[in-house]
């Protein structure tokens, strides 16, 4: 038994590190202003790493923007897409930094609902999905 817990955790350092080495140095222009979490950010040209897993960087390429979102959870999906890409929910024109997924990967980091997206998917119901395609720096 306790091998097999080694094993588990020897698995999951190494998810780690993968997601880790892909979530990093990436560009995305972002043509709206949008919130992560309870922070407003404008529109405009970010760069996104992940300074740990599971906390990710992002930050305007002017720098006077940025913000840390340790509020991740580790995502995976079927196929692996060629690009990586933002994902938003959009409420009215309220956009909400919802996903993130890494170029070439399976693997991705989603962002837990703020008590603000939240109330609104309350008042408007389902949101609508929106991307953004990243790039590597």
């Amino acid at each position: 038994m306790k091998r097999f817990a080694f094993a588990a955790a020897l698995f999951v350092a190494f998810l780690s590190t993968l997601t880790h080495a892909q979530l990093v140095d990436l560009r995305a222009n972002i043509p709206f202003e949008f919130r992560v979490g309870q922070t407003e950010m404008p529109a405009g040209e970010y760069l996104i790493h992940e300074q740990a897993p599971g906390v990710l960087i992002l930050r305007d390429v002017s720098g006077r923007h940025t913000i840390f979102s340790p509020f991740m959870v580790g995502e995976s999906r079927p196929v692996a897409l060629g690009t990586g890409q933002l994902e938003f929910t959009r409420y009215g024109d309220t956009y909400f930094l919802a996903k993130l997924w890494a170029p070439e990967s399976r693997t991705g980091l989603s962002i837990r609902k703020s008590p603000r997206e939240a109330e609104l998917a309350r008042q408007l119901g389902l949101g609508q999905p929106a991307s953004i395609a990243l790039v590597r720096k």
